[in-house]
Formats: C-alpha cells, sequence, structure tokens
C-alpha cells in the first residue's frame, strides 16, 4: 500500500493529533471560506470518534481556531474559545459519539449563522492533516480544499458549462471537478461548486458582471503548509 509523506510525519501542527487537531482546524479553515464570513453563530455536531475524544485532544479548541481562519501551526489554538467570544461568535458543541455510524469516524457538521444568512457545512479529518468536505448544505461534494473553488448561483437558463469554459481555458485553468443542485427554496436558481486548478485573479469579477448569475465566491486553496517556517516549532496541547 502506498503512503502519503503525510501519513509518516504528518504535518507542522499544535498536537496532539493530526487528525483531531489539525485536520480538524483545516475542516474549519474550508468551512468558513465556504460561508464567506465569520459566523455569529456556530454549531459543532460531532460524531463517533470526534464526539468521543473532542475535549481531551483538542479538537474543539481546533475547529473553532479553523473557524477563525488560525492555520494549524499556529499557537492562538490554543485560546480559539475566548478569541471566538472575543469576536462576537457563540459557539455550541453536540456531541453524537454513537451517531453517524454510516460516517467517517471523524466527522463534523458545522451549522453557521449570521444574519439571516445560514450554511451547513459536513466533512471529515483523513489523517495526516488531509480532510474532505462531503456536503454544502444539502448538496453531496467531494472537496480536499487543495484546489480553488469557485461557488456560483445561477439562474437555471445560464450554461454554466460554457461560461467557465469561457473563463477559464484562455490562461490554461482546468475544471477539475463540477458539482450542482437545485436550491429547494428557489427552484429558478441552482447552486455550482466547482474544483479547479487555478482560478485566474480576472475571473471572479467577470462572472459577477455575467447577466444571470446573482452569487459568485472564489475559495483559494488551502494548503496544508501555508505559512509554515523553520521557527513554527509544534506544540502540544
Amino acid at each position: 500500500m502506498a503512503h502519503s509523506i503525510f501519513t509518516i510525519v504528518g504535518p507542522v501542527m499544535v498536537g496532539p493529533s493530526s487528525s483531531h487537531t489539525a485536520g480538524a482546524v483545516r475542516l474549519g479553515n474550508v468551512a468558513r471560506a465556504l460561508f464567506g464570513e465569520l459566523p455569529q453563530k456556530l454549531t459543532l455536531v460531532l460524531y463517533q470518534s470526534f464526539g468521543e475524544v473532542y475535549h481531551g485532544h483538542g479538537t474543539d479548541k481546533a475547529l473553532v481556531s479553523g473557524i477563525l481562519g488560525f492555520p494549524p501551526h499556529d499557537k492562538r489554538l490554543l485560546n480559539s474559545f475566548c478569541l471566538a467570544e472575543e469576536q462576537g461568535v457563540d459557539v455550541h458543541f453536540v456531541p453524537k459519539p454513537h451517531s453517524g455510524k454510516r460516517y467517517h469516524p471523524n466527522t463534523v457538521k458545522f451549522y453557521m449563522e449570521r444574519g439571516d444568512r445560514k450554511m451547513m457545512v459536513m466533512g471529515s479529518s483523513l489523517g495526516g492533516g488531509l480532510i474532505e468536505i462531503t456536503r454544502i448544505d444539502d448538496m453531496p461534494v467531494s472537496l480536499t480544499g487543495e484546489h480553488d473553488i469557485i461557488i456560483l448561483t445561477v439562474d437555471r437558463q445560464v450554461n454554466v458549462l460554457d461560461l467557465l469554459y469561457g473563463v477559464l481555458h484562455p490562461s490554461g485553468a482546468k475544471i477539475l471537478q463540477f458539482f450542482s443542485h437545485e436550491k429547494k427554496r428557489s427552484g429558478d436558481f441552482i447552486r455550482y461548486v466547482v474544483e479547479v486548478s487555478v482560478v485566474p485573479c480576472d475571473v471572479e469579477r467577470v462572472l459577477r458582471e455575467t447577466l444571470g448569475v446573482t452569487r459568485v465566491s472564489v475559495i483559494p486553496q488551502l494548503s496544508l503548509w501555508a505559512g509554515v517556517t523553520d521557527d513554527r516549532v509544534p506544540q502540544q496541547l
């Protein structure tokens, strides 16, 4: 069986566990990026292993740290509860260690709210700091955070594939994955989540100016090693 370097040495992180802390931070990072802003209310539903050991392994602090935008090696993780409170984030944990047997053992659902905006993001920590986002609201997806992402909400009359090809192809960017889902509350609009090799700098503006496009979010890839330098020494909880 082939092994990634991540499964052998693990990421640079605040410890103790790459699955329960580093992976949890990255799940929070991607959930925050998908939501697009800091939530005022954050409810975290923790399944199986996450629900059993979240306090002892620092998974709770790590998930909140990720929502605040801190990387896995950032020592502010240790004070993430206080920092979240200072920034007006109301955090609640709902451990469900005996539920979610069909999910990966290290699974969390983020319920994020700000004003009248709400979003649910579900994801799992796979080990070595690697993650998979498996659901955004009621849309099944499979995202790792390792590539750029474009989220579009468009009128159903828009040919999204033609639109994206037209703005991405000239720069050599490629569509890696493509997910779509009709929004239940508004059948006239469809949400698309598109994983792209790299999003050219002008694409977001072009998409926003396109007739029939009602919402655009561009999320840069969230590297496991971003900001890591030799003086960043991992610290145990």
